[in-house]
């Protein structure tokens, strides 16, 4: 019992200093109020043309043939990123989870970009004219335009398969 009066002196003796430290007007620290004038810079400059266009033209472009041409309506459209030497891949594909006899409302394109092998571009061009599946543009293949792939993809779907 005893320590409780203790612990409840300490305690109001603690407010009572906090108070008599916040009513103090030679406190160390002031506030000091200065006018200040604020003038906002915007950085965003309107343009008129686009910076980073995508000008590229399609080499091989099945157009609407993907999506438009077919008895069943187009349930679900893959692109897949392909490389040019990648022929028994897209076959793989092709032939497993992409065929048309298990998933008629499937569409599948492939979007490669071109090589500057004229054997490949020629197996390309015939493997083309076999499938009409493969989107290619006139931009060099290579790990660092796998951006421009995507927005190959994204571009071409947009125009020829927008349904």
């Amino acid at each position: 019992m005893q320590f409780q009066h203790i612990i409840f002196i300490l305690i109001c003796l603690h407010i009572d200093i906090l108070n008599s430290l916040n009513n103090n007007d030679n406190s160390a620290t002031k506030t000091i109020t200065t006018e200040t004038t604020t003038t906002i810079i915007n950085p965003y400059h309107p343009r008129d043309h686009i910076v980073n266009p995508h000008n590229f033209s399609y080499i091989l472009n099945p157009e609407y043939s993907v999506c438009d041409n077919s008895s069943s309506p187009v349930y679900l459209l893959v692109y897949v990123h392909s490389g040019p030497t990648n022929y028994q891949r897209r076959v793989v594909i092709r032939e497993t989870w992409a065929t048309r006899t298990l998933f008629p409302d499937l569409r599948l394109v492939f979007m490669i970009g071109k090589t500057l092998d004229n054997n490949v571009m020629k197996a390309i061009e015939y493997e083309n004219e076999l499938y009409r599946d493969i989107v290619q543009e006139d931009f060099i293949d290579s790990y660092k335009n796998l951006t421009y792939k995507g927005i190959m993809a994204l571009k071409w779907i947009s125009i020829y398969c927008s349904k």
